[in-house]
């Protein structure tokens, strides 16, 4: 490579036009990303808790509080507004994305790594390459802070003067910058996340909506006594099936419904006849670990009946 090529190169990396671009195009994708998950929560971090990387309560957590921390950053990013800091928080999550993107290309066998949740489907070893990419943008937004700023909004709050002193007027304009990010933040995540229900949930309302109860029979693979308990619920649910509703539902699958309905132990059952004008489910028994057929039969009569007590 001669010299004249290294200095275009060097040209075009410090292009005062380069580093916001790259700046707002790392921040779209970011936003994108948040809100492929948050308006589909309950399916992420699912996903999340299926890669089987983390402890499933860790999961939880971090599959919960990801799409946050992603709109967080994209919006950052591009209003221009601590966009060092998002700079800078995108490398570790950058680098988790890369070791569940990697895990699963050689261990799981589903298709799409639920990066963009349900909105883009994407591969492991595409996400493997759009990740590398992201880390590569992030390069040159932190070693060009100056012309990372320009034509944002952080740049304009940065020409305000009140008249305070030095030290009120730096904390007047880090507030209006929180509160600028603070605001965008929530208007774009509250109306998704608020409307997101656990897919339990959609099955559990789809049951009451056609008068019958439901019954939730929480397990996991490879539990002795969830596998104990499958067939009693097999037979139940051929006896009983055109009045209730049976779910089944995965404890590593469903994190949403297992913290919904603080599952802490499995098998769990739920007997829900209705919801009560809160719109909280109305749960007529819980069962919780090993429980007879006589038990559960006794319940489910009692639900059945045209006057239950």
């Amino acid at each position: 490579m001669n010299r004249m090529t290294v200095a275009r190169i060097g040209r075009l990396l410090t292009h005062r036009y380069l580093t916001p671009a790259t700046r707002l195009a790392l921040g779209g994708v970011f936003i994108v990303a948040s809100i492929s998950k948050l308006s589909h929560q309950a399916e992420f971090i699912n996903t999340v808790t299926g890669y089987g990387i983390l402890p499933h309560a860790l999961a939880q957590v971090y599959g919960a509080a990801l799409p946050w921390a992603e709109l967080f950053i994209g919006c950052c990013l591009v209003f221009g507004i601590f966009s060092t800091l998002a700079s800078t928080l995108i490398i570790p999550l950058t680098i988790s994305f890369m070791i569940a993107s990697a895990y699963g290309l050689f261990y799981l066998g589903s298709d799409s790594c639920g990066c963009f949740g349900e909105l883009v489907p994407m591969s492991y070893s595409a996400s493997l390459a759009v990740d590398i990419v992201m880390l590569l943008m992030v390069v040159p937004i932190l070693l060009y802070r100056d012309k990372a700023a320009f034509l944002s909004i952080g740049a304009l709050l940065s020409r305000l003067n009140p008249s305070f002193g030095e030290k009120k007027r730096a904390i007047f304009e880090s507030g209006i910058r929180f509160a600028v990010i603070a605001v965008a933040v929530l208007a774009i995540g509250l109306p998704l996340f608020e409307y997101a229900p656990s897919s339990i949930d959609s099955k559990i309302d789809r049951a009451l909506e056609q008068g019958k109860p439901a019954f939730l029979f929480f397990y996991r693979e490879g539990c002795g006594a969830c596998e104990d308990q499958k067939p009693i619920i097999s037979v139940l649910e051929s006896e009983y099936g055109d009045r209730i509703v049976f779910i089944l539902v995965d404890y590593r699958e469903e994190a949403l419904a297992v913290s919904e309905f603080e599952v802490d132990k499995i098998p769990t059952m739920f007997l829900i006849v209705g919801k009560n004008e809160d719109g909280e489910y109305l749960v007529y028994q819980r069962f919780n670990g090993s429980t007879t057929e006589d038990k559960l039969r006794d319940s489910i009569d009692q639900v059945v009946r045209d006057d239950p007590p």
